[in-house]
């Protein structure tokens, strides 16, 4: 963590290290956008994957079988898990040390601005 230059990144799945990273971080930044349109963006996502054959990690492809039709679906575990995926910022709320900054955004409009206001750049 210290060697990073300007700053770094940590994906907020993994709770077994959560302490660990707010040991070490400022800001805490929760995507608490509707599940309406973490469903769209994820479909949009898994379409493109599909139709440009993109590889994933350890050179996967997404199939059109797993993709929609299997237990293993992005698209069905997101449907599985939405209640904890709504439920992600009060639980960060609750449980964050006092000395970090948390941020909210919950709408694709804030998530806009929020990359503006940073000057960051969507892939």
């Amino acid at each position: 963590f210290d060697s990073a230059e300007n700053g770094w990144v940590s994906d907020g799945n993994y709770s077994a290290v959560r302490d660990l990273v707010y040991e070490r971080v400022e800001t805490v930044i929760v995507l608490a956008l509707p599940w309406r349109v973490m469903l769209w963006r994820t479909l949009k996502r898994t379409v493109r994957r599909l139709c440009t054959r993109e590889k994933l990690w350890n050179g996967n492809r997404e199939s059109v079988r797993t993709s929609f039709f299997s237990r293993d679906s992005v698209i069905y575990d997101l449907y599985r898990r939405r209640d904890k995926f709504l439920a992600e910022a009060e639980r960060t709320a609750a449980e964050l040390p006092e000395h970090i900054r948390l941020v909210i955004v919950r709408s694709a409009r804030e998530l806009d601005e929020f990359y503006i206001e940073h000057g960051l750049v969507r892939r």
